[in-house]
Parts: C-alpha cells; structure tokens; sequence
C-alpha cells in the first residue's frame, strides 16, 4: 500500500509539472500594444472600439467611411480614418501597424517609436523631431505618402527617400518597365493660351468636368492648364471641382456647385481679391510680406482677409462659414464688425446681420474633414517628377537617403503631387496632440 501511495504522488507531481510547463504555450497572452484614446464607427476585431480599451499586436482595427480610431501606443499616436483597415503588430518591441485601405496618419517624436506598413513599404518619422506623417491607400500597389509636420523616410527592400515637410507622394510598388520610364521621362511642355486681355492671374492645374471660365461674355471650357486672368469667373457643375494655381503661389480649390470670380491677383504687390458668388472654396495663402498686401475672399454676407493661412469659404442661402486650416483669418460683415478666427475654430455671418459675425469656436473634426472632401480636387499628380536633388522652388532640397535615388526603380516610382489631406494637418494637429499626450 506505500509503495502503491508513493508512485500515485509521484505521478501527480509529473502532471503538474507538466500542466505547469505547459500553462505559457497554451495561455500566453497577445503583447499589448496600446489602448484606445478615440472611437467613433469604429471596431477593433469584431468589437465595437470604445475609448480605454486596449489593443494588442494583431488586432484589426476597421473604421466606416465617416469614422475613425485613435490609439496612443508608446509614445506615438495612430490614426485610421476614411473607411480604413489596419492591423497592429510590432517590429522589434517598437509598435508598428500595417495600412490594408483608406488613410492612416501617426504622430511622434521619435525615428524608432513607430512604423508604418503597406505591401513591402516601410514609412517612419525620419528624425527624433516631432513628425505628422499621412498615408493614403489608392490601390494594392499605389498610395499617397504626404509629411504634414517634420520629414518622413520611405522605404522599399533597401532603398529609402525623405519625404520633406509639406511634401506629397504619389507611390507605385513594384513598377512596370513602363511606369518606370515615364517618372524618369521629362515633362512635356504646353503651349500658353491666349488669354482675353486682362492681366494674368494663374492658371487650372487640375479639373474633374465640368468646368467652365467666364471671360469678356463668353463661355469657354476649362482644362488643365488653362490660364485664369483678372476678371475671369470660375463655374464647377453640380459634380466638377478645379484646383487653381495663382502666380504667386497661392492655390485655390474649387468645390462643385460653384461660381468663383479672380477680381484681382497681382503677385508683385502680394495682392488678392477673390469673389465667391456662391459655393465652397479652399484657399491656401501665401503668406503676405509686402507693405499693403491683401488676400480677400467677398462674399455677398461678408469678407474674410488672410494672412499666410490655410482656410475654407462656403456661401449658401445668405450665409457665410469660415473654417480656418492654419494660421488666423479676419472674418467681418459688410458694417465692418469683425471677429478674429484662429486654426481650428469657425464662424459665420449672416447677409444683412448688423451685429459682428459669431464668435469663433472650435471646429468639430467631422466638419473640418468634410471641408477638406468637398474641395479636394483629386491626385492632381504634378507633370514633372522631380529630381530628388534638384532645388524646389522654395529653395529647398528634398534629401535621399542611402545615396541618389532615380525617379522611377525597379522598386518604386513616385510623383510629386499636390492634395487636400483627407484629414486636414489641423485636425490631425487636434486630434494627435490632446492634451493627453504622453
């Protein structure tokens, strides 16, 4: 009977042993990567997202098209938006996330805090400077890679090119030999139209049909390239937009349903009036240097004159609304009583209200998003592709990493492009710098 005692103990010990032994490999927690710090239409796996929840390397995070996810992880944020999928994992300890649709921004100070997937590419803050990096999924080998604040490094099997402050990329993984040719061709050259006698202003760079130019009682169609003189009024259709470069670097997007008149561009003396009969407008300034100089947007309720800034202009049944991007803009009625709008913040004015405009407040995300969509003009991929060492015409350089990189490689092509970011950089600046920011 001992004997029969002592080996029944000695079979317990063996099994919970190995029930000991075996507890990690069968109950090993996912690693936590972060918790949630905004939700709205959004699900991490097959749950509803919600505020204080904590993710974990491979979890899926979707949004619906009008939503969006936030997650702090370390010390980076993570933004998916605009019907976005993603999955969280991690590169060596460092959280990371790969973009499968719609756009992803992050925001860091670190190079190694955080790395951004899609396909075979690799996009992470390329300093230890407080970096805002925006990808946006075009198709299963194209997005557009754009750096709102600081520089980003683009990687592909080795080879790595810097993303410069306010730059924008549109990227093919995996060219053909085709597409590679073409990013290395050189642009081709227009032909200048004759214009109608007044004084130059700029010109349309991009257009979705149909859009038509009012000049000297005549109606003509607009295209890209198409020159825009003083006077001259811009009309979108029901389902056009137009991107309008000004001369003095200046750009205007024209949302659909609109009536737009270039009263007066003079790029010397840095001064601009724009008339908005009706509709929506993106204006993005230049920022004035020059003793009297004026960027004016009139509309039939009120005027709002900028300075260097980043703003939005709708006018519809009597009514003026003013968001504003970046920087301040100065929002008055017709009576001269004004208020000062600050980025991120809104107002309005009503056609034939005495009293100044309504106080400003700040934006909600959802609005500010909206205003960008509805004047986005499209990809509006540039002519030229620029040499990666060739001077910008800011005097800048856009640096390369690993040596000089052509246009077009075996492994990607990219295209300087000029774009109204799906989530606008003061919403991002909003929504990735709360004050709960670690």
């Amino acid at each position: 009977m001992r004997r029969m005692r002592e080996i029944l103990a000695a079979m317990a010990a063996a099994t919970v042993s190995v029930t000991m032994l075996g507890a990690p490999l069968w109950a090993a927690p996912a690693s936590q990567l972060g918790i949630v710090v905004f939700a709205d239409h959004a699900r991490v796996g097959t749950a509803a997202a919600s505020v204080g929840s904590t993710v974990f390397g491979g979890d899926r995070l979707t949004t619906e098209p009008k939503g969006s996810v936030q997650v702090r992880a370390g010390a980076a944020r993570f933004l998916l938006a605009g019907g976005g999928v993603a999955t969280l994992s991690s590169d060596d300890a460092i959280p990371a996330a790969t973009l499968i649709s719609g756009t992803a921004t992050f925001s860091t100070a670190s190079a190694k805090a955080f790395t951004l997937h899609f396909a075979n590419a690799a996009i992470r803050a390329n300093s230890d400077e407080p970096t805002v990096g925006q990808v946006s999924v075009l198709g299963p080998k194209e997005l557009i890679v754009k750096s709102t604040r600081g520089s980003l490094a683009f990687t592909v099997s080795g080879e790595t090119r810097v993303v410069a402050e306010g730059s924008a990329y549109r990227v093919i993984l995996d060219p053909t030999p085709a597409e590679v040719a073409s990013a290395n061709s050189p642009a081709r050259g227009e032909s200048p139209q004759q214009t109608g006698g007044e004084p130059r202003a700029g010109e349309i760079s991009r257009i979705i049909p149909q859009v038509t130019i009012g000049r000297g009682g005549q109606t003509l169609d607009a295209t890209a390239n198409s020159i825009v003189d003083w006077q001259d009024q811009i009309n979108t259709s029901t389902i056009a937009r137009a991107r309008i470069g000004l001369d003095d670097g200046s750009v205007l997007n024209v949302g659909s349903g609109s009536l737009l008149r270039v009263v007066k561009h003079d790029s010397a003396a840095q001064q601009t009036d724009l008339e908005l009969t009706y509709g929506k407008l993106r204006a993005r300034a230049q920022q004035i240097s020059k003793p009297g100089g004026t960027f004016e947007v009139h509309t039939a309720a009120g005027i709002a004159g900028v300075v260097g800034t980043d703003l939005y202009v709708d006018y519809f049944n009597d009514i003026m609304n003013v968001i504003v991007f970046e920087g301040t803009v100065k929002v008055c009625n017709l009576s001269g009583a004004c208020v000062i709008v600050k980025a991120g913040e809104m107002t309005s004015v009503r056609r034939g209200n005495e009293g100044p405009p309504v106080p400003p407040v700040p934006a909600p995300l959802a609005l500010m998003t909206s205003a960008a969509s509805d004047t986005d003009d499209g990809e509006a991929v540039a002519q030229a592709v620029p040499n990666p060492t060739t001077p910008r015409a800011d005097n800048s350089r856009t640096k390369v990493g690993g040596g000089p990189v052509s246009a077009g490689s075996s492994k990607f092509v990219w295209y300087a492009v000029s774009v109204v970011a799906i989530v606008t950089a003061v919403a991002i600046h909003q929504a990735l710098e709360s004050p709960d920011r670690p």
